[in-house]
């Protein structure tokens, strides 16, 4: 054991039990990956419609849990780092829009148009959820290997200003009645000029 002082908590579907019980404590941060063959070409991509795909699930079930623990102890919303493969974004279940919908606190999935972007920010009634896809080979790995990363927190959580990089173009600000705020598909957007331009 490389951990021995870190808990073993078994079978991730239980957590979400322990939580409410308060059998385990309810951290600040909680960092995951659900398993990800369901959504990779060697695991079949069978997505939601896997075991291990509708683990995805699960975890909203534990951050939900651990969240209901922190607001009755009076703390602030959990933090949330999730890490899956690309494939993900392009699973025929929407198992990607599952996630951010309900991490974001709305009761119906969201559908991509055509498939999802490879970085975005939904503002939630619940949470803030942002995500990115990155490529470890930018990052000091000799090979190709993209990720998404995927950031969520509370209504005060800004996860953009973590997972996005400060754009260095010097454009001036769009003025205050900004035409870069659009609605589409019932949803309102916004371009961001203060952050690259991935979104």
């Amino acid at each position: 054991l490389k951990y021995p002082a870190i808990a073993n908590l078994g079978d991730m579907s239980d957590i979400p039990e322990k939580l409410t019980h308060e059998l385990i404590s309810a951290p600040d941060l909680i960092c995951g990956g659900t398993p990800c063959q369901a959504f990779s070409l060697a695991g079949w991509k069978k997505g939601l419609d896997d075991v291990r795909g509708n683990l995805t699930l699960t975890f909203v079930d534990i951050i939900n849990a651990n969240d209901s623990i922190r607001i009755k102890q009076k703390k602030t919303p959990t933090i949330v780092l999730w890490e899956n493969v690309e494939g993900v974004l392009r699973d025929k279940t929407n198992a990607f829009g599952c996630l951010i919908s309900s991490l974001a606190g709305y009761e119906d999935e969201i559908k991509p148009s055509q498939k999802w972007a490879s970085a975005g920010l939904l503002r939630g009634p619940l949470r803030n959820v942002a995500w990115r896809l990155i490529d470890a080979k930018y990052f000091g790995l000799p090979q190709q290997r993209k990720r998404l990363y995927l950031l969520a927190g509370g209504k005060d959580f800004n996860p953009e200003e973590i997972l996005f990089e400060l754009s260095q173009a010097n454009e001036p600000q769009a003025p205050e009645n900004n035409s870069l705020i659009f609605n589409k598909d019932g949803h309102s957007f916004e371009v961001f000029r203060e952050y690259t331009d991935c979104l």
